[in-house]
C-alpha cells in the first residue's frame, strides 16, 4: 500500500509531541473530494491552540491528531462530482475541520473549500491566505462594512497574520475611509504600505487614548473590552479572539446544554457591557468558502494583495517542530509556513 508522510501530534502538548508518521496516502472517493498534492501549508493560532487542548471546551479531539487548516498544492485526484477542477490544476483552501491536515504530503477537501492558486503567488505565498484572507473577508462582509455613512476600522496587531489581510481588504474590497492599527516601532512602515492610516506604537502609546468615534473594530487579540472605548455609540465589534455564547458555538459545533450554559456564563460581562456601550458586538467562526477565496485571490493577481510570509521551515520532524515554535511566540510579521515541496 503506498505511503505518505504527515506531521500528527501523539497527545496534547507542545511540538515536542509532534510526530511525522507514515499513513496509506488516502483517496478522493466522495464525488466532491479532491485529493491535493501539497506544496506548502501554513499554520495558524488555532493550530497550536488545539494542539495544547485550549479548544477542548468546544471540540472533542482523537489521537494521534492530524494537524494543519491551509493549504497550496496541485490535484492529484477528483471525485466523480468534481466540475470546478481538473487533475494538475493548482489549488489552494482552507479545509473543513473533518479533513484537518495539511502538514502532510496529501490532503483531501471537498470542491467547495478551494479555489485556483492565483498566478501571481507561489505556493508558499498562497498557502498564507486562506484562513486568514478568509476571516478578514467575513468580518468585513457580515457587518455590512462597506455600506456604512462612515467606515473608520481598527485591526489591532496589523503586522499579525489576520492584521495583514484585514488592512488589504478593508482598503480595496470594502472601501474603508480610515483604517487604524498598532505595532511595534520596527513595523509601522510594512502596516502602512499595506494601506493603515493612522498607526499607533503600542509599546509608547495607547490606543484607548488615542483613537476615539471608529464604526468598527476586529478583536485579534482578545482586548475586547479595551476596543469598546474607541468606537462610537452603535459601533461594530466582531471578535476572533474571546469566546462564542451558545448560540454562537452551536452553530458550528454542537456544545450541548451544559457547556452551552458555561459559555453564556463566561461572556455574559463582555455582552452587558457591549450592550451598555451600545456596541453591536459578535463571534466569529469562520468558515471555508472557495468562491470568496477566489476573490482574494483575484485582489492578489490585481497587484492589490501582498502576502507577508515571515519564515519559512522545511517539512522534516525539526522543521515542523520549529515552525510551531516560532507561530506560537506571536511575534511573526506575516505567515510561517511549512514548505512541502
Amino acid at each position: 500500500m503506498a505511503t505518505y508522510k504527515a506531521a500528527q501530534f501523539t497527545s496534547y502538548g507542545g511540538p515536542d509531541k509532534i510526530v511525522i508518521s507514515d499513513l496509506p496516502i488516502p483517496t478522493a472517493d466522495a464525488p466532491d473530494s479532491v485529493l491535493i498534492k501539497v506544496h506548502a501549508a501554513s499554520l495558524n493560532p488555532i493550530d497550536w491552540k488545539r494542539a495544547e487542548g485550549q479548544l477542548k471546551m468546544l471540540v472533542k479531539e482523537s489521537f494521534p491528531l492530524r494537524t494543519g487548516y491551509d493549504v497550496s498544492g496541485v490535484v492529484s485526484s477528483i471525485g466523480s462530482g468534481v466540475t470546478k477542477f481538473k487533475v494538475g490544476d493548482e489549488v489552494f483552501g482552507r479545509i473543513g475541520q473533518s479533513e484537518v491536515g495539511t502538514v502532510a504530503e496529501y490532503v483531501v477537501s471537498t470542491e467547495e473549500k478551494l479555489a485556483l492558486k492565483p498566478k501571481s503567488l507561489t505556493h508558499v505565498q498562497a498557502a498564507g491566505v486562506p484562513l486568514t484572507g478568509l476571516t478578514a473577508y467575513q468580518v468585513l462582509d457580515k457587518s455590512g462594512f462597506a455600506s456604512k455613512p462612515s467606515r473608520k476600522i481598527f485591526i489591532p496587531a496589523g503586522a499579525g497574520g489576520i492584521g495583514v489581510m484585514a488592512i488589504q481588504l478593508a482598503k480595496h474590497l470594502f472601501n474603508a475611509e480610515t483604517i487604524a492599527t498598532t505595532v511595534s516601532e520596527a513595523k509601522i512602515d510594512i502596516v502602512k504600505d499595506l494601506g493603515a492610516d493612522v498607526v499607533v506604537d503600542y509599546k509608547k502609546e495607547d490606543y484607548t487614548q488615542v483613537l476615539k468615534d471608529y464604526d468598527m473594530a476586529i478583536d485579534t487579540t482578545g482586548e475586547t473590552k479595551q476596543q469598546f472605548a474607541i468606537l462610537k455609540p452603535g459601533g461594530t465589534l466582531y471578535s476572533i479572539a474571546a469566546l462564542p455564547n451558545s448560540e454562537e458555538a452551536n452553530a458550528v459545533f454542537p456544545v450541548g446544554f451544559f457547556m452551552g450554559k458555561v459559555l453564556d456564563v463566561l461572556t455574559y460581562k463582555l455582552r452587558w457591557a457591549a450592550n451598555s456601550k451600545n456596541i453591536d458586538y459578535h463571534y466569529l467562526f469562520m468558515s471555508p468558502n472557495g468562491t470568496q477565496l477566489a476573490e482574494i485571490g483575484n485582489l492578489a493577481d490585481q497587484g492589490k494583495l501582498k502576502v507577508l510570509v515571515d519564515s519559512t521551515f522545511p517539512f522534516t520532524l525539526e522543521g515542523v517542530r520549529e515552525a510551531f515554535a516560532r507561530q506560537k511566540q506571536g511575534r511573526a510579521t506575516g505567515k510561517v509556513i511549512i514548505q512541502v515541496i
